[in-house]
């Protein structure tokens, strides 16, 4: 199980950014929990979701969790510039 991470542009996935695997998708799982108990969003590896203007629930939920440096750099940037992201599962 892979869930990739992109920039979603213009209703199109743009470019990779980062890569989930099983183990860290298991490191992220209380974050993703706590992001999806607070906007109702479910990030699940199985499926895609475009995160825009929840980015900033989803960045605070990870630094929360204390989890993931890399991923919530990335998201950080995409945030101060506007971006969307896409998760892409299986």
């Amino acid at each position: 199980m892979t869930l990739d991470v992109h920039l979603y542009e213009n209703g199109r996935i743009g470019q990779f950014l980062f890569q989930i695997d099983d183990k860290i998708y298991g490191d992220l799982y209380p974050s993703f929990r706590l992001f999806q108990q607070r906007t109702g969003l479910l990030i699940d590896p199985y499926r895609d979701l475009v995160v825009d203007i929840a980015l900033p629930a989803l960045i605070l939920a990870l630094t929360e969790g204390h989890v993931s440096l890399a991923l919530r750099g990335i998201l950080e940037k995409c945030e101060r510039m506007g971006q969307s992201v896409i998760f892409v599962g299986d």
